[in-house]
């Protein structure tokens, strides 16, 4: 299986996505890991926006 992690700032968050997709928050850094999702580049893009809409709301 394809193994993509990224690190990107965001709130607090864990989302387990169709078995897929795990979101790990670290409390000291706020950063979440994706691993082990086929769609990798897709979700950081949707929770990317997701953040964005959340503090310019």
């Amino acid at each position: 299986m394809q193994t993509d992690i990224f690190t990107v700032p965001v709130f607090k968050m864990q989302v387990i996505k169709n078995g897929k997709v795990l979101f790990v928050d670290n409390s000291k850094t706020r950063d979440i890991f994706i691993i082990n999702t086929v769609n990798a580049y897709d979700d950081l893009k949707y929770y990317r926006n997701i953040q964005e809409k959340s503090l310019f709301a």
